[in-house]
């Protein structure tokens, strides 16, 4: 797991530049603003401006959302099968949920899973 560091830079300007940058010194993401924040997630979606802040929101929806799917199986398909037909009808779950899930189907989820929740990992100043 690579290791990331917030950079908070004061600029001329009395703005703040924050970047996330990695152990090799890419930056990941940039942000430039007048707010003072505490941290940030890796890919610079989500700024927080207190520690209590994180986890919260959409930030803490998205986590709670894709933590189960690092164990993604057949039971948790039916489940997500059944949910899109109640939204978007019969149609819809024929064609983003095909029966039987294959278990490339079922690695994929839990592939996604893994990259989504590295990129909402959050880096403190």
């Amino acid at each position: 797991m690579t290791d990331y560091k917030l950079i908070k830079t004061e600029l001329k300007s009395g703005k703040k530049l924050y970047q996330v940058i990695d152990s090799e010194g890419n930056v990941k993401a940039s942000r430039t603003s007048k707010r003072d924040y505490v941290a940030c997630t890796v890919n610079g979606e989500f700024y927080f401006g207190r520690r209590d802040l994180v986890g919260k929101g959409d930030h803490g929806r998205l986590l709670n959302m894709w933590r189960p799917r690092l164990n993604y199986d057949s039971k948790m398909y039916e489940q997500d099968r059944a949910l899109c037909r109640r939204v978007n009808g019969r149609a819809a779950t024929e064609e983003f949920y095909p029966l039987p899930a294959t278990e490339e189907e079922l690695e994929q989820v839990r592939k996604d899973a893994r990259n989504i929740l590295a990129a909402l990992q959050v880096v403190y100043l």
